[in-house]
């Protein structure tokens, strides 16, 4: 019975052993550059960490088996070994992160500050995060951008993205914490509280486009969900921080645009914008159209053609005059259906003829800019017959049938 308790002891012995030397040697090959026998010496020891019993050698194990890892990940003559370990670059953050949990005297944070590992580890899985979100990979996507957000914890592009992914994913409330978080480290990163601005550098212009698309997205998901002025206070903010970001300056005046009640104030943001770009046609035919929306048509229209003067191509233009003249006639035509006197019948059809004469070009027109689209068509079908053109009503009607079917 003893000899049998000696020879048990003894293997136990050996197993000890045996881990111990697989750590050595796993840390041996990843220094000789041979990485794919450093990574299964490496696995094959932590599979059994409970009998290594030297603590000292978990962080020196979990260091090596990174850098193995990092180096599949990164190492594009390596392709064998990225086949056999593709999320090389996820293996090498969770190798890190135990080589730290480890490290009880920080000799490898120490190592790790003079590697740059975090950083590298952050772009490393920042750029495949990126990757499988292209290729629609949002759970992938998700994973590895917050495993770059533990590794580098408040960077702005991280949060960015994870604000995107997690919107495709529709986790709205995930979505918006992220990037107001985002915003929030843009402004903290590059507002000089010094010169109350923005110093204009690479870095700053880099990430202007990015942070763009921040306040943007989550101006509209603000409004989508009804909270208007927290959308509005969020543009005004962003136009302040990238002053020369013309399309946050466009979201918000559309917002404008579709809330009449809000009107006075829209109306001095958009006579402020085109004050400062007054050769902005598109911004004053939407300027054109918050004032008709607003019962202001002669100052409109006023607006319409002095944008179709300077580009007759222009579609909003054209629209705008052509639109303007339709619904003033259909509004008398309203009218006319109360009247009782011939001749107050009779001046409102001819008002209405004439109105409908002056909307006919632009009609026609639009019809010629984009012949598929079928309200020019029945616009044109409409108005054709009250102004004496009874041939081109049986052209447009054929036309008009051929593309509803």
């Amino acid at each position: 019975m003893k000899k049998l308790l000696i020879i048990l002891f003894c293997l136990g012995t050996f197993q000890v052993y045996a881990q111990n030397s697989k750590i050595t040697t796993g840390v041996l090959a990843e220094q000789q550059n041979n990485f794919g026998d450093a990574i299964a010496k490496l696995n094959e020891a932590f599979a059994n960490k409970d009998l290594i019993t030297k603590p000292q050698l978990l962080p020196k194990g979990y260091y090596a088996l990174y850098k193995s890892y990092f180096r599949v990940a990164v190492d594009t003559t390596l392709k064998d070994l990225r086949t056999q370990y593709p999320n090389a670059s996820y293996l090498a953050y969770e190798a890190f992160e135990n080589a730290m949990a480890t490290d009880v005297k920080e000799a490898y944070h120490k190592q790790a500050i003079l590697d740059g590992a975090e950083a590298n580890i952050w772009a490393v899985l920042y750029n495949e995060g990126v990757a499988f979100f292209n290729g629609n990979q949002d759970d992938k996507a998700v994973q590895y951008f917050e495993a770059a957000d533990k590794i580098s914890p408040g960077d702005f592009y991280t949060a960015r993205m994870l604000g995107s992914v997690k919107l495709v994913k529709a986790d709205t409330a995930a979505a918006v914490k992220s990037l107001e978080n985002s915003a929030e480290l843009f402004k903290t990163k590059f507002f000089n509280r010094d010169t109350e601005g923005f110093k204009e550098t690479p870095e700053y212009t880099q990430a202007a486009g990015q942070a763009s698309y921040v306040y943007q997205q989550l101006a509209v998901v603000y409004q989508a969900q009804g909270n208007v002025r927290k959308a509005l206070d969020l543009l005004t903010a962003g136009s302040e921080m990238l002053p020369k970001d013309e399309s946050i300056k466009r979201l918000e005046l559309a917002i404008y645009q579709q809330h009449p009640e809000l009107f006075a104030e829209a109306e001095k943001k958009f006579q402020e914008a085109i004050a400062k770009t007054p050769d902005d046609l598109d911004m004053k035919v939407a300027y054109a159209g918050l004032l008709e929306r607003a019962d202001r048509l002669p100052e409109a229209l006023k607006i319409y053609q002095e944008v179709y003067d300077k580009d007759p191509n222009n579609l909003s233009a054209n629209y705008g005059l052509g639109a303007s003249y339709v619904n003033t006639a259909a509004e008398i035509s309203q009218r006319k259906m109360k009247m009782t006197r011939d001749a107050d019948i009779d001046a409102a059809d001819a008002e209405i003829v004439e109105l409908l004469k002056k909307a006919y070009p632009y009609m026609l027109w639009l019809h010629n800019a984009q012949p598929k689209e079928v309200e020019w068509l029945r616009q044109l079908v409409t108005i054709a017959p009250f102004i004496g053109k009874e041939d081109e009503m049986v052209k447009f009607s054929t036309e008009l049938r051929a593309l509803s079917n």
